[in-house]
């Protein structure tokens, strides 16, 4: 096993329409958790210039696609999380409903 990517704790729901929805939406909120991260860490070190206009854009861009890429290779697995906890919750409730138009 790769010591850099961690092993996803249970596979991936099936491949339907909606599940797809969920585990993209799982990633991408990983993924800005992750660029949080990263943005908290670069202000936090001492020494770390804070850039000048295209500097800090490019910083900021680079942050961006490394989170996403970080997200999508299972990052923290922050995302397997939330679609085990989304999934388990979706089958322990009923189908309810749905509202009345007001």
């Amino acid at each position: 096993m790769d010591p850099i990517v961690p092993a996803r704790l249970a596979p991936p729901p099936a491949a339907t329409p909606e599940a797809r929805r969920v585990r993209q939406t799982a990633q991408d909120f990983e993924a800005l958790v992750v660029q949080h991260l990263l943005r908290t860490m670069r202000q936090a070190s001492p020494g770390t210039p804070d850039g000048q206009g295209g500097m800090r854009a490019y910083r900021d861009l680079m942050d961006e696609e490394l989170a996403r890429s970080l997200a999508r290779s299972g990052g923290l697995g922050l995302a397997d999380v939330i679609v085990r906890a989304l999934v388990r919750r979706t089958e322990k409730s009923p189908q309810a409903p749905p509202p009345a138009g007001r």
